[in-house]
């Protein structure tokens, strides 16, 4: 301080409160630094030192950045950017849209960081600025790693991590560990997450990084959740937070907030765990941060379905789905929408654009007809002859307006018929999608052709479905699955196109009837098709399903299911019987080759057995905006035990409705039900 003091007002103190701004940017001093950041702006605006004063806003938008100060950050990082343009500035040039890319990414717009992460990706390249480049490749790895795409994560991760060993950059290389640590934590590998974010946080200790201390004792306090030690988890996230708020870090005391309230939750706690994660959505509000918006609403939703507060879950579960669905991928899942807004755009654009000038035509038109009427007065009775040739090219002139006007309203109408017809295509083409599903899909008849006393009761969210059915007769063996795969709408279509292929294939062609064994290879082709067996590209896709093989030559029935149910009620002694499934999906979960259990029953004429998704029991509704839940399904396919097959299903309608009342529907419904 003292040496700054004593130094004259010139650009060799710029230059000494820049190098001093980035000491305590790399100590996560933020608050501290912010007056040298002011005054090297200051100095170096009245020396009109480019140089200085572009390094001083780069700072300044580093320091709201960190305490989630998003759009004084873009402010501060676009001047700094249009300075280092002016000058050619190459280097400076690419760290300003560095900084660009990490403020968009920390408020969740991926495609749009990515952007920028790509075109700063271009510019270090050219000069072989390695520590840039090892920057700009671990976070291009961050945005792919939100995506899902772990190929393109560890492929970008290591390079960063290679360039940071070769420069001994101590600092950035516990960056690389505890960020190769996520994705392990994200697949499951939690020992080895561990081990990494233990490294990672041996590292900042040694350098006293306390900002990247804390990120990683946030990040071991996830893994020892995961692994059911919620205690030494919450203080891993108490130590994380005392340090982000003593470094003003709001996104950071976001974080450490929500994962507190989800260990509370955990425990049973469930006061605590509403406090801490209203918390979190507070400052996710308050910073605009799509992703903690996501994740501290879906864990109020969560805690407040316990604590019997429906309708607030309901209300938090919405804004999590709207959070969760702008943070999706526009490339895999929006590209129908996008083209809807886009026509939609177009539309609208082209209808302001033409109202725009009509109004500039009737002003102009108003305007000229003040001037005749003013003229006219002021000439007096002797320019009458010259007021009615005004008058008369006034009227000419409106006419002419007027045929202006029809002709864009013409114009108008039809890029209004361009953009109905094109609205139209998008949902043709989707009704196409269902009318190839419903084509992929069995018969509604072939039920009651397998189980005479049966109902399908079937109920897509969208046009088309992530739900399916499925269903064979196969050697003197009746084969009827329910299934729900990962999305809805148009991605899960495609897993259920899928799932029926893949099960057509092993029971049809392949002769395989035992459910335990159709699921394992129906597991094993999933797993295959969708690459999940490479460990750096393994993603979540694929589907909960239960499956039931019924010989009514001998009236046994075989069950295997991975996550979903079958429930059967015994005609005799009116007791409901659950055969349970596997708690893992038909896709990669860790303990992947573990085999399916397979269940054997034997069953009685009058049996009723029943195949279902979570659609029906998730649905919000009924008075109080809650659950309908399993419990309440149960009790309600008791209740109708008396009742044919046929009216079952249309009591099932009537419930399902009656409960949804003006709600949403949130998922896709299917149940199957069958009597012997």
């Amino acid at each position: 301080m003292a040496l700054i003091t004593s130094l004259p007002n010139d650009t060799t103190r710029v230059n000494t409160l820049n190098a001093l701004l980035q000491d305590l940017r790399n100590k996560g001093e933020y608050t501290e630094a912010l007056p040298y950041a002011a005054e090297a702006e200051k100095l170096s605006r009245e020396l009109h030192f480019d140089k200085g004063l572009a390094a001083a806003l780069h700072a300044l938008g580093t320091i709201y950045s960190y305490q989630g100060e998003y759009p004084k950050a873009l402010e501060q990082y676009n001047a700094s950017l249009k300075i280092k343009e002016r000058t050619g500035d190459k280097k400076g040039k690419a760290f300003s849209l560095n900084g660009i890319g990490e403020v968009y990414r920390k408020q969740g717009d991926y495609p749009k960081a990515l952007r920028y992460y790509l075109e700063t990706q271009s510019i270090v390249e050219d000069l072989k600025d390695k520590k840039s480049m090892a920057t700009c490749y671990n976070n291009i790895g961050l945005i792919h790693s939100y995506q899902g795409d772990y190929t393109k994560t560890i492929h970008f991760y290591t390079r960063s991590l290679r360039l940071r060993e070769e420069l001994g950059d101590t600092f950035n290389i516990a960056g690389s560990l505890n960020n190769i640590g996520l994705i392990y934590h994200n697949i499951a590998e939690y020992d080895k997450a561990m081990e990494y974010h233990q490294k990672a946080l041996t590292l900042r200790k040694i350098i006293h990084d306390e900002r990247g201390i804390a990120n990683s004792l946030n990040n071991i306090g996830n893994v020892n959740s995961e692994l059911g030690d919620h205690k030494e988890a919450l203080k891993n996230y108490f130590e994380a937070l005392a340090i982000y708020n003593s470094k003003s870090d709001k996104r950071g005391c976001a974080l450490a907030y929500n994962n507190i309230g989800t260990a509370y939750y955990r425990m049973g706690a469930y006061t605590e765990a509403l406090a801490n994660c209203s918390k979190s959505l507070e400052i996710a509000r308050s910073i605009n941060s799509l992703d903690d918006l996501r994740m501290a609403n879906i864990s109020l939703s969560q805690v407040c379905e316990k604590m019997g507060k429906h309708s607030e879950a309901l209300a938090y579960y919405k804004q999590y789905i709207q959070a969760r669905d702008s943070l999706v991928n526009q490339e895999r899942t929006k590209d129908l929408v996008q083209r809807s807004m886009q026509y939609e755009f177009d539309r609208k654009e082209a209808t302001t654009r033409a109202e725009q000038e009509k109004k500039d035509l009737i002003a102009g038109q108003e305007s000229q007809r003040q001037k005749i009427i003013r003229n006219s007065l002021l000439a007096g009775i002797s320019f009458v002859i010259l007021l009615g040739a005004l008058l008369l090219n006034g009227y000419r002139q409106k006419q002419k307006a007027n045929k202006l006007l029809e002709e864009r309203n013409t114009v108008i109408e039809k890029q209004n018929q361009v953009v109905e017809a094109k609205n139209k295509d998008i949902t043709d083409s989707i009704n196409y999608a269902k009318r190839i599903q419903d084509a992929l899909l069995p018969k509604k008849e072939l039920v009651t052709d397998l189980f005479p006393e049966s109902f399908l009761y079937f109920r897509p969210r969208d046009i088309v479905s992530g739900d399916f059915y499925w269903m064979s007769d196969r050697d003197g063996k009746k084969l009827i699955a329910a299934a729900d795969c990962t999305g809805h709408g148009v991605p899960g279509a495609f897993m259920s196109m899928i799932g029926n292929a893949f099960l057509n294939e092993v029971v049809n062609d392949r002769g395989i009837t035992r459910p335990h064994e159709v699921l394992d290879q129906l597991r094993h082709m999933v797993i295959r098709s969708l690459r999940q067996a490479d460990e750096e590209s393994r993603n979540r896709d694929g589907m909960d399903i239960a499956l039931l093989c019924y010989d009514d030559r001998t009236g046994i029935a075989e069950f295997s299911g991975a996550n979903n149910p079958l429930w059967m009620f015994r005609k005799e002694s009116k007791e409901l019987v659950e055969l349970s499934p596997n708690k893992r999906p038909i896709g990669y979960f860790k303990g992947e080759g573990l085999p399916f259990d397979g269940h054997t029953q034997q069953l009685k004429k009058g049996d009723t057995l029943y195949l279902f998704t979570d659609g029906f029991a998730d649905q919000f509704g009924g008075p109080r905006g809650k659950k309908f839940m399993y419990k309440q399904l149960k009790q309600l396919l008791g209740g109708i035990q008396d009742k044919t097959m046929k009216e079952q299903e249309a009591l099932l309608d009537n419930a399902f409705t009656q409960w949804k009342g003006d709600q949403e529907q949130v998922d896709d419904v299917l149940v199957i039900g069958i009597r012997i």
